[in-house]
């Protein structure tokens, strides 16, 4: 393993780096690792990187290729949030969902809506990854890593199942329950009063039906 030194999410690379905060190590020549810490954010597992400059500075995140770039916060990206999952992340999609007998349209909706497709999106909230799981949540269903495509998919598509059993496979109140908690729709017997749940909910169906008319 890696030993990761400190470093805080809410700041881009380069701020980090220009206030001390984001250090390498090097256990090898033309290596460097580059870690994130999961302060103040509980039940995490550190991301790291291991940079080799031999090797054209590519990143692999804990043995994975990963683009060597640092966290940051869902919604506040570099860009603009992706409308369309690559074509990697798309197989990987419809081949979780499928397995999960949830509609795969539905799962990459709810991908775009939470995370734009970045993989390493955080929330101010604490939420992580591509489909936004909080640390409970992610270690309810057996996520170790949210930041590992493969494992938060798993675990979000698991939690939706979930959400989709609970309610009979109304798809409506299933999404109100990712977003808000079953707690809360169960509270109400519907979806609850609150604006950003019911955006929320009109958000990923509207993302799901785009999908459906390009097939």
């Amino acid at each position: 393993m890696f030993a990761c030194p400190p470093i805080f999410l809410r700041y881009g690379l380069a701020g980090l780096l220009s206030v001390g905060l984001l250090t390498f190590a090097a256990p090898a020549p033309a290596e460097q690792v580059l870690c994130t810490d999961c302060t103040g954010i509980s039940d995490c597992v550190p991301v790291c990187w291991k940079f080799n400059n031999a090797r054209g500075g590519k990143g692999y995140e804990l043995g994975r290729h990963a683009p060597a770039t640092a966290l940051h916060w869902a919604g506040r990206t570099r860009s603009s949030p992706a409308s369309a999952a690559d074509p990697v992340l798309e197989r990987l999609i419809q081949r979780i969902a499928s397995q999960a007998k949830i509609d795969p349209a539905l799962v990459h909706a709810v991908v775009r809506a939470e995370s734009g497709f970045d993989r390493f999106a955080v929330s101010r909230k604490g939420a992580q990854g591509l489909m936004q799981l909080m640390p409970d949540t992610a270690r309810e269903v057996g996520v170790k890593n949210p930041f590992i495509a493969e494992q938060n998919l798993q675990g979000g598509v698991a939690y939706l199942r979930r959400m989709l059993d609970l309610f009979a496979g109304n798809t409506r109140l299933a999404l109100a329950a990712y977003n808000a908690g079953p707690t809360a729709v169960l509270a109400h017997g519907a979806i609850p009063p609150f604006p950003e749940t019911r955006r929320y909910v009109d958000k990923v169906l509207a993302f799901r039906d785009e999908i459906h008319a390009r097939r």
